[in-house]
C-alpha cells in the first residue's frame, strides 16, 4: 500500500508540473458543497524541474520545484488545508493584489508557507461528489501571493510568469 500512496502524490506532483491547469478539490468550499480550484494564468510558471531551485529565500535557503509544487498543491485544496487569513495580516502581494470577493489564505507544507487567495465560483446548489475528476463544478481561481520558507520572503528564480498580461492592474 505504501507504493500505492507514495505513486499517487508523485503523480499530483508532475501533474502539477506539466499542466498548471489540473484541478484540485477543496471540499469545505462554498459552505460545504465544495469546488475544483487551479491556478489562475496570473501566477508563476512552476520550473517542471523537481530537483532544481525555483524559489530563492536568501539566508532561509532555497526551494526546489517538487517542494515548491507540494506547497502550491497543499495551498489549491483551499479551506480544506488552509487558514483564512484576514486582511490586516496579509502581506503586499508580489504580482497583484486581491480583490474585495477573494478569501485570503494561508498553507503550510513542511517548512513552506504560502499566502494567496481563492476567487470562489459558486454556483452548484449540490454537494459535489465526484470532486475534479470529470467535471470542474464551482470553478474557482487560485492566486499565490507570497512564498516564505522558515519565515523568510521568497523570490521565483526564474521570474516568469503564466501570462503577464492576465495579471490585474
Amino acid at each position: 500500500m505504501q507504493y500505492s500512496t507514495t505513486f499517487t502524490v508523485a503523480a499530483a506532483v508532475v501533474a502539477s508540473l506539466v499542466a498548471p491547469a489540473v484541478a484540485m478539490f477543496d471540499a469545505k468550499a462554498c459552505n460545504g458543497i465544495g469546488a475544483c480550484t487551479a491556478p489562475a494564468e496570473c501566477n508563476y510558471n512552476p520550473s517542471g524541474e523537481p530537483q532544481k531551485p525555483e524559489w530563492d529565500c536568501g539566508s532561509a535557503g532555497t526551494i526546489n520545484g517538487q517542494v515548491g509544487a507540494s506547497a502550491e498543491l497543499n495551498f489549491e485544496l483551499g479551506l480544506s488545508t488552509g487558514t483564512v487569513v484576514a486582511s490586516a495580516d496579509f502581506p503586499r502581494c508580489n504580482l497583484t493584489q486581491p480583490g474585495s470577493n477573494a478569501t485570503l489564505l494561508k498553507a503550510t507544507y513542511q517548512d513552506v508557507t504560502v499566502y494567496g487567495w481563492i476567487e470562489y465560483s459558486c454556483t452548484e446548489t449540490t454537494p459535489i461528489t465526484n470532486a475534479c475528476y470529470s467535471s470542474t463544478p464551482n470553478p474557482s481561481k487560485t492566486y499565490t501571493c507570497q512564498v516564505l520558507k522558515n519565515g523568510q520572503e521568497c523570490k521565483n528564480i526564474a521570474n516568469s510568469v503564466v501570462d503577464q498580461a492576465s495579471c490585474p492592474k
